[in-house]
């Protein structure tokens, strides 16, 4: 059995502690963390009281409790220079005792450790955090659900996702050496299968050559007669599959020969070019259409200044109509260009749009052309494979006028039932180890030797969690399945969700789980830790006698354990049991201290 038993934490420039130290020695029994925030009124809230406990977990994992940058830990009126301090023995009844002392810096960022004063630090941080979680076999999961319980963390046990739940019940069942048994196995099994589909296909093959020879044989023996001409036939048509694959293969280099990448290249360019064009052409009849649509607005509006004023009807001076008539004929002439100009660019694209057509189309046809030789060559080459067998079968049919046929079938048979003996031992041999492999996937599966442990592991988890909730007063009847799947029934014996409990009820489940936890790590995975911090986690929906009820079965148990608990809490009208000590905190001008309670 290991036992750690925290003895001392002292911080400085954490949060908001500032330069002056605050120190806890750890101590048996029950114990409160208060505070007084003298900056707002002499408030309790933002006092300091949840920095000790967010200092506790730094100390030991380097990280913060909640999504925070490191550097926004350090004071933030001082700056720099945070410093935390934990001393811890290891009770080991094997080592006997160790006193270590952990030591973490912000501002600048370092780690050290010393080991019964002689330091241990490693050569990087993340080493000697390994070495920390190695010392004190420390998981964070397991601290922050049942060690460091805090209310506003959104952490707890029973807000997490299913697998998440059913990973950290297996992390403290020690059942994941079962699950990384079991991939090997899986893994193991599905190579072996595939080594078998592979073997027994080729079996299979073989036993139909097999089958195949042996009717060869029986045929020949009946038309041995004959088979000097079936010989001579075979090989006239061998001979003409090749002449056929010939010719194809030919006729599609002649039709490769069409293509030239030249002709696609110029006509690619060609059309990019005409395209361009086509965008000037565009752009000149717009802008012509736009001008012409100007001049007649012009030639509008001369054509209604008239000769005489619309409202006196007095005419206008000579000179002024002479000129506006001759303006409007200037204007008509030059429509009358404008709007020629405009007919000459729009023939020109009707003219480029039939080059587009025919560019295209020498395009698209040399594209097909290029897509055919693609297509061609893979027929070629499929082709070029088809002779090389015929003619591997046609020296075959000209092996068989030296040597009689019925021999060389026989030699055949003979050679491939001698490879499909070897082959079925292979077969029958991966046969045996899928057996075997099958046999051991079953056990340490979910229904072989690991559901076995997990019914025993369970009836103990599931009687932890009873005896608490039980202790709580709690109508509650709270267990896990075998696949780590909660069930909560009500006092009338109805299933319901944890989020159907009432706040109460659901911090009574937590708190059962978290020590039904705690008893399964000390008797499963054989360490104990002495420290655990409630930080207001019974302040909202506990009324006052059921809380009163608890913190005294909390306080009972850690006088019977040996533990030191620490609750936040900010009721004052509760009845307290005796308690060891309080720890009060004081804020002032920005700065949290400890002073005497």
């Amino acid at each position: 059995m290991k036992r750690i038993n925290f003895t001392k934490l002292t911080i400085k420039n954490f949060l908001s502690v500032g330069n002056e130290p605050v120190t806890v020695k750890f101590k048996n029994g029950l114990n409160l963390i208060r505070g007084i925030n003298r900056d707002e009124e002499d408030i309790a809230n933002a006092a300091g009281k949840s920095s000790v406990i967010a200092a506790f977990y730094f100390a030991i994992f380097g990280e913060p409790l909640v999504e925070l940058p490191n550097k926004f830990l350090i004071n933030r009126k001082i700056g720099k220079g945070a410093v935390i301090r934990l001393e811890f023995e290891d009770i080991s009844s094997k080592r006997g005792e160790e006193y270590f002392v952990i030591e973490r810096t912000l501002g600048p960022n370092k780690c050290r450790i010393w080991k019964n004063d002689i330091e241990k630090t490693k050569s990087s941080i993340a080493e000697t955090n390994k070495y920390i979680l190695e010392v004190l076999d420390a998981d964070d999961e397991i601290f922050r659900n049942c060690i460091v319980m805090r209310a506003n963390s959104g952490t707890s046990f029973m807000t997490k996702k299913k697998t998440e739940k059913k990973n950290f019940i297996e992390s403290i069942f020690n059942l994941g050496v079962f699950s990384e048994m079991l991939k090997l196995v899986k893994d193991d099994v599905r190579e072996k299968r595939s080594d078998f589909d592979i073997e027994n296909s080729a079996l299979s093959v073989m036993n139909e050559n097999v089958e195949h020879y042996k009717t060869k044989i029986a045929e020949i023996e009946k038309q041995i007669e004959e088979q000097q001409q079936k010989i001579a036939i075979e090989k006239q048509r061998l001979e003409d599959c090749i002449k056929k694959e010939e010719e194809k293969i030919a006729l599609m280099e002649q039709n490769n020969a069409e293509f030239d990448p030249s002709i696609l290249n110029k006509q690619t360019e060609n059309m990019r070019k005409v395209n361009e064009y086509d965008k000037e052409l565009t752009a000149k009849i717009g802008g012509l259409a736009y001008e012409l649509k100007a001049i007649k607005e012009q030639i509008s509006a001369i054509n209604k200044i008239g000769n005489a004023c619309p409202k006196c009807k007095r005419a206008y001076d000579e000179g002024f109509v002479n000129d506006n008539a001759k303006m409007k004929v200037e204007l008509m002439e030059k429509a009358k260009a404008v709007y020629a100009t405009w007919k000459e660019n729009e023939a020109k694209q009707q003219k480029l749009a039939k080059s587009k057509t025919n560019t295209q189309k020498i395009i698209d046809q040399q594209k097909k052309l290029e897509n055919e030789i693609k297509v061609n060559k893979v027929r070629i080459n499929s082709a070029k494979t088809s002779i090389n067998q015929f003619r591997q079968m046609i020296e075959k049919v000209e092996e068989q006028y030296a040597i009689s046929p019925i021999n060389a079938f026989v030699q055949s048979l003979a050679e491939t039932e001698a490879k499909a003996n070897e082959k079925k031992s292979i077969v029958n041999e991966i046969q045996k180890s899928l057996g075997r492999m099958n046999v051991a996937e079953h056990i340490l599966g979910e229904g072989g030797v690991r559901s076995q442990i997990v019914n025993m592991l369970l009836e103990l988890l599931n009687g932890r969690i009873r005896y608490y909730l039980k202790s709580f007063k709690s109508t509650f009847e709270f267990t896990f399945n075998e696949v780590f799947e909660e069930i909560i029934k009500d006092v009338h014996g109805v299933i319901c969700m944890y989020n159907n409990c009432s706040g109460a009820e659901m911090k009574k489940i937590d708190l059962a789980i978290a020590f039904a936890f705690l008893d399964i790590i000390k008797l499963h995975r054989h360490v104990e830790y002495n420290v655990v911090f409630y930080d207001e986690i019974l302040d909202s929906s506990v009324d006052n006698k059921s809380l009163e009820h608890i913190i005294s079965f909390i306080a009972e148990r850690a006088n019977v354990d040996n533990k030191s608990v620490y609750v936040v809490t900010h009721k004052t009208d509760i009845i307290l049991p005796q308690l060891t000590e309080t720890v009060l905190l004081e804020k002032r001008n920005g700065f949290t201290r400890r002073i005497e309670a």
